[in-house]
């Protein structure tokens, strides 16, 4: 059964709230008033009744910090890092991952990771332009071989998207590719 609050205990509250934290107030209130409430169930009455706690949860001006000097201390050189020394989730360069759709391969040290078959077009045929990415012929993800990637301009990915690229059988496909690059031209020669 929920506590009824007097007046005069919603004014003790108004008057310690600022005072003490949940747990303390809560074992006055206690002491004062023969009636134990939970902490935070004295938090949210306080909350209820618009009792601030009066701390802004900001440090003030001139508070000097817990850990101001130690800047560099070692407190246990046993358990640290020794230089050197690879952590047991260190991968390799050249491991390939697969992440939700797509699969990447690590091309350098510590965390560089590229999609691989980005990787496998430029090292095939060089940089990709920022204009162009690169697309699977088949729409399957994990078939990544040089045979089925090819370099489309943005432009024609949106077309080749609107036009639901992917959900079109395998023998259907380059028309569909050459068509979206087409209706792509069109628009731009349109829209200068």
């Amino acid at each position: 059964m929920p506590h009824k609050y007097t007046k005069e205990q919603i004014a003790w509250l108004r008057t310690n709230r600022p005072l003490y934290v949940r747990s303390k107030l809560s074992d006055l209130f206690h002491k004062a008033f023969g009636a134990y409430i939970k902490p935070m169930n004295l938090a949210n009455t306080c909350k209820r009744h618009g009792i601030k706690t009066g701390r802004s949860g900001q440090f003030s001006k001139g508070h000097v910090p817990f850990n101001l000097g130690l800047k560099g201390v070692r407190v246990s050189e046993a358990t640290e890092f020794k230089k050197g020394n690879m952590p047991h989730t260190y991968l390799p360069v050249g491991t390939i991952s697969k992440r939700e759709d797509y699969t990447y391969i690590k091309i350098a040290d510590p965390r560089t990771w590229q999609l691989l078959h980005v990787h496998i077009w430029e090292k095939a045929y060089g940089k990709i332009p920022e204009s162009q990415c690169v697309i699977f012929i088949d729409s399957n993800k994990d078939n990544v071989v040089i045979e089925n990637l090819a370099l489309v301009k943005r432009k024609e990915l949106l077309r080749l998207n609107k036009n639901n690229y992917s959900s079109y059988p395998d023998e259907l496909k380059p028309s569909v590719l050459a068509l979206s690059k087409l209706e792509s031209k069109i628009f731009e020669v349109q829209h200068g």
